[in-house]
């Protein structure tokens, strides 16, 4: 149900900025141009842009997350959702920590 919400507000972003720069990264990641990402052309950008060698475990968990329809592809709207959750999980880390504070002054 999370996911299908979510997958709901990545269509109807408010942040039309963001939005613009997570597409031209997923179309930037899917160099055979078939609006779907493999495992291997994640893995490629992981490595590009974070200079990281994903273990085979760790990136397996990780298109798991996002593959919600288990097709062994990743849409845009899996990769925009993936996106904002972890977004909106940072926003909630960080008011909490800010409440926290307020809380203990």
């Amino acid at each position: 149900m999370q996911r299908a919400v979510l997958q709901y507000l990545s269509l109807n972003l408010d942040m039309q900025e963001e939005a613009t720069k997570l597409g031209n990264l997923f179309r930037s990641m899917d160099k055979s141009r078939t609006g779907k990402l493999t495992k291997d052309q994640i893995r490629e950008a992981i490595k590009k842009l974070k200079n990281y060698d994903i273990p085979e475990q760790e990136m397996n968990e990780v298109f798991s997350q996002m593959d919600s329809n288990k097709d062994n592809m990743i849409e845009f709207t899996e990769f925009l959702s993936s996106a904002m959750s972890q977004q909106i999980a940072l926003k909630e880390q960080n008011l909490k920590i800010a409440f926290d504070f307020f809380d203990s002054v």
